[in-house]
């Protein structure tokens, strides 16, 4: 006798009963899963099957329903996960009830748990989806509606409602499916799951229906003030798209209405690029906005907003100029991104080295250090180079003063070769192989 998984045994010696397991390695060894989720190991012959329960087809849809409580049906525990049903086939409106009954607080929340098992063993439910939601189908319709049950905790005091919006969607599933095709609508949910899933970059690769769906859904849900969907309308006019071309103004009014919803920092750090380069104010920057947005950014981590204050306390522009603060923000963001950059992880290290070596080379808080300013160039000009396949927005206006600093820089030290005790210790340490950075860093 082999056991199948999520069989349900007995002990023959002492009646326990749990979840058999067989593999193939250990014949004729068996496993089985207890009450309490522990794997224990029995001679096959140890283990007795237990038939599965069969569930007629009414009954089967009233435990989806939750017309009848899993407790009621099935006393023993344990056993909820040996049943089976036979001409039954699961459909939306009646899970839609079950749900609705959870929903509305009539379900003791220690029963909510034995109905979710309940109905994967009793209908075999596998955790399949489609790639792109963007027909009302019977199998896509159905296919969401079971990530209800996914979510659902297996602990009672976790249990805090379905997503928002869920159960509305089903709601208006059900009602598209009775009309003819060409008419159904998709329900705010899939719209919502269709602008979250491509980047700018993604969807112009789409088929032309998946595109017209995407931004028609983009549309719609701007007009609703959807904080995602503002975002990432403005990332395609702050880039420029085919279908959205660059246009900083319309982009501008965006980030304010999401910063405005959310108080999201990264849209801060956002804002703060716009205002500093003025092309949405006409060409005319506003430092004091910048400087504004950009603090906001610096207090929530983000190290590109850490380096435009410190281009801001450098020049004076939007608050009194401070060398000495510059230096610092620029050494803090050059210490936390260096070790990550070794070990190969994208950051803003390019960004940090380049502005130290400004430091050294323009006397910036720190006296004159040529050749210290050429070792940072150095590490700029490798972490920029290891970037490039991001191609990060930009990195080309990076790239040319960057280029501009380390031909000043040779002229300025005056030497054939730079000796390596005249350089900082990461710009050799960065030219070592991967494995033995990761060594030498650990």
């Amino acid at each position: 006798m082999c056991f199948q998984i999520d069989d349900c045994a007995r002990v023959i010696a002492d009646g326990r009963i749990g979840r058999a397991v067989s593999f193939d390695m250990f014949r004729p060894i068996g496993g089985w899963f207890t009450e309490g989720g522990e794997l224990e190991y029995f001679p096959e012959e140890a283990l007795e099957r237990i038939q599965p329960r069969i569930l007629p087809p009414e009954v089967a849809r009233a435990l989806v329903r939750l017309q009848t409580l899993p407790s009621l049906l099935v006393p023993q525990k344990i056993a909820r996960i040996n049943v089976r049903t036979k001409g039954y086939p699961l459909t939306l409106p009646d899970l839609l009830a079950g749900y609705e009954r959870i929903d509305s607080g009539s379900i003791p929340t220690e029963e909510i748990d034995d109905w979710r098992w309940m109905l994967l063993r009793l209908l075999r439910l596998k955790r399949e989806r489609p790639e792109v939601y963007d027909e009302v189908r019977e199998d896509y319709a159905l296919a969401y509606a079971l990530e209800g049950i996914w979510s659902l905790p297996h602990k009672p005091e976790d249990w805090h409602g379905f997503p928002r919006g869920f159960l509305d969607d089903l709601r208006m599933l059900v009602e598209e499916w009775k009309k003819p095709r060409d008419e159904r609508q998709l329900p705010p949910g899939w719209k919502k799951k269709l602008v979250r899933q491509f980047s700018e970059d993604e969807i112009g690769h789409q088929t032309a229906r998946i595109q017209r769906l995407f931004y028609e859904a983009l549309e719609a849900l701007c007009a609703e003030e959807d904080p995602d969907a503002l975002r990432k309308k403005g990332r395609f006019l702050y880039r420029g798209t085919r279908r959205y071309p660059h246009n900083r103004l319309l982009c501008r009014d965006l980030f304010l209405h999401h910063y405005a919803l959310t108080g999201d920092a990264e849209t801060a750090n956002t804002l703060g690029k716009i205002y500093d380069d003025g092309r949405a104010e006409g060409g005319v920057p506003d430092h004091a906005q910048a400087f504004f947005y950009f603090s906001i950014g610096y207090a929530a981590g983000f190290y590109e907003s850490a380096c435009k204050l410190g281009d801001l306390f450098v020049q004076g522009l939007g608050i009194v100029p401070n060398q000495r603060i510059a230096l610092r923000l620029y050494e803090e963001v050059y210490d936390n991104t260096r070790h990550a950059f070794c070990l190969g992880e994208h950051t803003q290290f390019a960004d940090a080295a380049l502005r130290m070596g400004n430091c050294y080379s323009q006397g910036i808080g720190v006296a004159v250090d040529h050749a210290r300013a050429y070792g940072y160039d150095l590490e700029a000009n490798l972490a920029l180079a290891q970037r490039a396949p991001e191609d990060d927005v930009g990195d080309a206006m990076l790239a040319a003063d960057l280029h501009r600093a380390l031909q000043q820089e040779k002229q300025a030290y005056d030497k054939p070769c730079v000796q390596p005790d005249a350089l900082p210790f990461h710009t050799w340490l960065l030219r070592i192989k991967k494995p033995f950075q990761q060594m030498l860093l650990r």
